[in-house]
């Protein structure tokens, strides 16, 4: 399939592109794309460094970065694991495989939103603010709304086409992974720090 006719397919019939990997069960696209996802975060971990917050000096800025990268990238094979673990609790037939080459492309609206973030933080003057009432700042609020419904529908997509939901099983499992989300981010959250997790 040529790349222009893919991308088409991907904005236009995410759903019919979605069920084309999940039956060809090509799992690289999807890692290139959380790999990216993580690499994008990489500056982030820098940010206490060149706030000049006390303690972080440019050795532990480094490691944050580092294990920023580490936790994201991991996190896609937890959150693939966890939809599994939902498809058997639900006795669906989905497989790892076929998980694991579907659910990286609902990466990109987080690949999108962190592109969003360190454009808006090294372009925009810091008088406009995102949650303001100025014209800029609605529209950026609604970019980051549309990246998250753009999330949310790959998460739907995922739920009815590849592991085979029902209405009602959606439902069900959204509240199971939903669970697992909550610890997932405590764990994080008071371990490591994180505030909000990406999977």
């Amino acid at each position: 399939m040529k790349i222009s006719g893919s991308l088409s397919e991907f904005f236009n019939r995410p759903h019919i592109f979605i069920l084309r990997y999940k039956q060809s069960k090509k799992w690289l696209p999807g890692i290139i794309i959380v790999f990216l996802t993580a690499f994008f975060a990489l500056p982030f971990g820098l940010i206490p460094y060149f706030l000049k917050i006390e303690g972080y000096d440019l050795k532990r800025s480094i490691l944050e970065l580092l294990i920023n990268f580490t936790v994201i990238f991991a996190s896609y094979f937890a959150a693939c694991g966890v939809l599994k673990i939902t498809a058997l609790i639900r006795r669906k037939k989905a497989t790892y495989l076929e998980i694991l080459s579907t659910w990286g492309f609902s990466y990109i609206p987080d690949l999108f939103f962190l592109v969003f973030l360190l454009l808006t933080h090294a372009f925009l003057p810091k008088e406009i603010k995102v949650f303001a009432a100025a014209p800029v700042s609605v529209i950026l609020l609604a970019i980051l709304v549309a990246l998250f419904i753009w999330k949310l529908i790959f998460f739907f997509i995922e739920l009815r086409i590849v592991m085979g939901e029902s209405f009602i099983g959606i439902i069900i499992s959204s509240i199971i992974i939903f669970i697992f989300f909550v610890i997932y981010y405590f764990v994080t959250a008071y371990t490591l720090g994180y505030k909000i997790p990406i999977i």
